[in-house]
């Protein structure tokens, strides 16, 4: 009997005759050939989502060694940097490879046939790690038909909560930044966050308003921003907060590199940090002590990170369950020069002290 015998699975020979083309027609499918009618392709697609196809090369006894594709929007920032650093070096003390790949641009084909045709080219993974990404549907659909491990880290839609993720304490990070900054005295703080329907974001953003209902100072959606996590977006965002008429005298970013920008437009704007204004930022990013003035942040384990998406990814592909469906990893408030007392503040009896660092 072949090692693709029928209780092994279907064949693609199997899959070619329920959909009524040649084998090397399928076979182009599965290789995302250009060269195939969309009629065509769409019914072999459905096949091999029906049939729960995977290729002969998926199994690791015949590659003889696991790999895992690891799939980032880019890899200029710090921040993807560091997360691939954890990634890598896992791997390689566990025996494993692994692929960077770039999210595919055609995902956002809202027909989604797309996201379907990667999962079956790219099956042969041992699993796949999407950093930062927003994934359709039709791939996760796709990906647990055909038993591929699919994690993700720092997920850039919240909807897709039903996915095993790994992040840091996200919520407890914005919090205690909000706290360190409530506690110099502070308490017309701004927020300047990354995409919106981020999950990340929108953790830290909860903290930050947990901190402040705590001391009884309800968040004003006047000093509240969103958008990019970027130095360019820290700009625009800074520059619009400062130029206000009761401007903040603390801004708290979702990320270092907005901070940065935020630092940045206070130069632009003749302000200086932390005297005219404290700014916090968040990943704790190797850059936060480069700056001047040095940058307070919420230190992000991001390399352990990486190390653990390993770590869950080869766990599920055996069938071992994740220690939980979202893993967080503690964060660590990191204080520098760019946070200090506003001039001439009296800082509240009835704030809260104790700054929350997990």
């Amino acid at each position: 009997m072949s090692p693709r015998s029928k209780s092994a699975g279907p064949t693609l020979k199997h899959v070619a005759e329920r959909a009524g083309v040649s084998q090397a027609t399928a076979s182009k499918v599965l290789n995302g050939r250009a060269d195939v009618a969309p009629g065509t392709r769409e019914r072999v697609l459905q096949v091999l989502d029906e049939a729960g196809y995977r290729a002969r090369s998926s199994s690791p006894a015949e590659t003889g060694r696991k790999r895992v594709a690891a799939i980032f929007d880019g890899i200029t920032s710090q921040y993807a940097a560091l997360i691939l650093d954890g990634m890598v070096s896992a791997a390689a003390d566990l025996g494993v490879d692994v692929s960077v790949l770039r999210t595919p641009k055609d995902f956002a084909d809202p027909a989604r046939k797309a996201a379907r045709s990667w999962v079956h080219e790219n099956q042969a993974f041992t699993g796949v790690i999407a950093v930062t990404s927003s994934l359709p549907a039709d791939m996760i659909r796709t990906a647990a038909q055909v038993n591929l491990p699919l994690i993700t880290i720092d997920p850039a839609d919240e909807s897709q909560s039903d996915l095993v993720s790994i992040s840091s304490t996200d919520w407890t990070g914005g919090r205690s930044m909000t706290e360190h900054l409530l506690e110099l005295g502070h308490t017309r703080i701004a927020w300047i966050g990354g995409p919106a329907v981020s999950a990340p974001t929108i953790e830290r953003f909860h903290g930050y308003r947990s901190s402040l209902e705590r001391a009884g100072i309800p968040v004003d959606p006047a000093i509240c921003r969103n958008g990019p996590y970027s130095f360019e977006a820290g700009i625009e965002a800074g520059r619009e907060l400062m130029r206000g008429s009761d401007r903040p005298t603390a801004i708290i970013c979702a990320s270092d590199a907005i901070a940065f920008g935020v630092l940045e437009a206070a130069r632009r704007e003749r302000l200086e940090v932390p005297r005219d204004l404290s700014v916090g930022g968040f990943d704790d990013i190797p850059q936060a002590e480069w700056v001047s003035p040095k940058l307070t942040s919420v230190r992000a384990p991001l390399i352990g990170i990486g190390r653990m998406a390993i770590e869950t990814i080869l766990g599920m592909s055996v069938g071992k369950e994740p220690p939980s469906h979202h893993i967080q990893l503690a964060t660590q408030l990191i204080v520098r020069e760019s946070t200090a007392p506003p001039v001439g503040a009296v800082v509240p009896a009835d704030v809260e002290r104790a700054v929350a660092v997990p």
